[in-house]
């Protein structure tokens, strides 16, 4: 069974409605900070941040001017695949180059040879 009691809005008092500094009196924030100092440190956050998003903006440009030269997998696997072929067929041309070199010198060295 729960432990949650419902509170209609007529049973809270007077005081459990007004914000802390209206219902305590005060004229500064909670906490008894001064507010021109929070303020000021508040513009000098802002004035960083807008600095680090201006950086952050500079490297996000050179990333996307750099994104349309890199290579996809799907371009990687065709270049890889055509790669292969490429040696497939020079060490294929290089074998028949090097068996008909020996069959013409085979041939050459039979008709020398009484």
């Amino acid at each position: 069974m729960s432990h949650l009691k419902l509170v209609v809005p007529s049973e809270i008092s007077q005081q459990e409605r007004l914000p802390d500094r209206i219902a305590h009196g005060g004229d500064e924030p909670p906490g008894g900070d001064d507010m021109e100092k929070r303020v000021s440190e508040l513009e000098n956050f802002a004035a960083e941040a807008v600095k680090e998003f201006r950086s952050i903006d500079v490297r996000l440009a050179k990333i996307e001017a750099l994104l349309p030269t890199l290579v996809t997998k799907t371009e990687m696997a065709e270049m890889k695949a055509s790669l292969v072929q490429w040696v497939a067929g020079f060490a294929i041309a290089v074998i028949a180059t090097v068996l008909a070199s020996s069959a013409f010198i085979v041939n050459v060295l039979y008709r020398l040879i009484p």
